[in-house]
């Protein structure tokens, strides 16, 4: 019996994450620090991106950049940044619809540092 009750225990968490990540329907980032560029998740494509949102650390421009699947910068647009904390961005409005990945390229003389963000994702 107590066997049993263990294994109900687990399947029960088990079922609580997997409805709490297929819920949330986004793709979450950590911290990343650069001078140059970084792209979320190494450069990966993700499917149809409703948007994104991001918590900068640090103040300073910078570009958001998207890529197709392909590879090929197909959008880039500046962002002051003036005060760091949270900015987003929304594809739809940009008229982006298909599958892109996302970087940010600094705009300033000094290094940036990203706190967390999420992809959103449709």
């Amino acid at each position: 019996m107590k066997h049993l009750a263990i294994i109900v225990v687990v399947v029960a968490n088990l079922l609580f994450v997997t409805v709490a990540l297929s819920s949330a329907g986004d793709y979450h980032f950590g911290s990343e620090t650069f001078t140059k560029e970084v792209w979320i998740n190494k450069k990966a494509v993700f499917t149809k991106p409703a948007g994104v949102d991001v918590e900068f650390v640090t103040a300073g421009a910078f570009d958001w950049v998207v890529a197709d699947s392909d590879g090929k910068e197909v959008r880039t647009l500046l962002h002051k940044n003036e005060h760091g904390g949270w900015t987003s961005i929304d594809f739809s409005s940009l008229g982006l619809s298909g599958d892109y990945s996302i970087g940010f390229r600094n705009a300033s003389p000094k290094e940036q540092q990203i706190k967390q963000g999420d992809v959103r994702l449709k």
